[in-house]
């Protein structure tokens, strides 16, 4: 199985990891629907609350997705506002607007997701603007929680 993830609206109207992965599970591309029964499309919602509930929120969602779909492979999508790139993030920190998110938790996990290689080349390919940035900066506890699985 192959979580894939998007966010909902955060601090914004509409959130365009959301809107890629609504988009993927309505109409599939061509040169996935041989995966389709493999396939899971999921929207988590952030608890604007505070950062505290945001987190605890955000946790809850993803531990929820894991029992539920035992993955494999976990794509996570999101978007940072003053980014109109596509950005492939390798690394998750355990901080959040420079505060530690959880000191129990290791201080970084890099991601093992094959192919973000060949993915830039494809998006270069297409011309669509990608930038590769080491550090995912839009929900590190996402990353962090599934990498400690």
């Amino acid at each position: 199985m192959i979580l894939i993830t998007g966010f909902g609206p955060y601090k914004e109207d509409m959130n365009s990891s959301g809107e890629l992965v609504t988009s993927l599970k309505e109409s599939l591309p061509e040169e996935l629907i041989s995966l389709k029964s493999s396939l899971a499309f999921e929207i988590i919602t952030c608890d604007n609350t505070s950062r505290d509930t945001g987190h605890k929120s955000l946790e809850k969602q993803l531990n929820e997705l894991l029992k539920h779909y035992q993955p494999e492979i976990c794509i996570y999508t999101g978007q940072a506002p003053p980014y109109n790139k596509v950005t492939i993030e390798k690394i998750a920190t355990n901080s959040f607007m420079r505060e530690v998110i959880d000191p129990m938790r290791p201080v970084a996990h890099w991601s093992n997701l094959p192919g973000t290689s060949k993915l830039r080349d494809v998006l270069e390919e297409k011309n669509i603007p990608e930038r590769n940035w080491q550090k995912a900066r839009l929900a590190p506890l996402v990353f962090a929680n599934t990498a400690r699985r």
